[in-house]
């Protein structure tokens, strides 16, 4: 992990640009003409143009989570350590955070519906104990 993100040209397997962020990084997606990457340590999104692997912005997400989803118009990111996930507008990048209630912990884009796993609370699992009669 060196904290590169390399765009290479599947005609030819040669590389078209080297970007360098730092190690950290995890899941670069490309959506509308970006590539978009997410790290598990800083609290925002990197935006890269996809031509030239120029680093654009870095867009805050309030959260280091970096497991990104992607449709209807947007990119939708966990925050697990809030218990939100952000929505990223494609077009003008504006975001907008919504409360799940727990730690999400998987995005699925179906259509114009988002599917979002959510990890259970300590509280949920004593209750479901004391449903058990544990």
């Amino acid at each position: 992990p060196n904290g590169t993100i390399t765009r290479i040209d599947p005609a030819d397997d040669h590389v078209v640009w080297t970007a360098k962020l730092h190690p950290w990084l995890d899941a670069p997606v490309v959506a509308g003409g970006y590539v978009w990457v997410g790290t598990n340590s800083d609290p925002a999104l990197f935006k890269f143009d996809l031509a030239t692997g120029d680093q654009l912005k870095s867009i805050p997400t309030g959260s280091p989570d970096s497991r990104i989803a992607v449709g209807d118009g947007a990119l939708w990111l966990e925050n697990s350590r809030r218990g939100t996930i952000t929505r990223v507008d494609l077009a003008t990048d504006r975001t907008r955070s919504f409360p799940v209630g727990h730690a999400p912990a998987g995005l699925l884009v179906v259509g114009h519906r988002l599917w979002v796993g959510l990890t259970p609370s300590p509280d949920d699992e004593l209750k479901a104990i004391a449903w058990l009669g544990l």
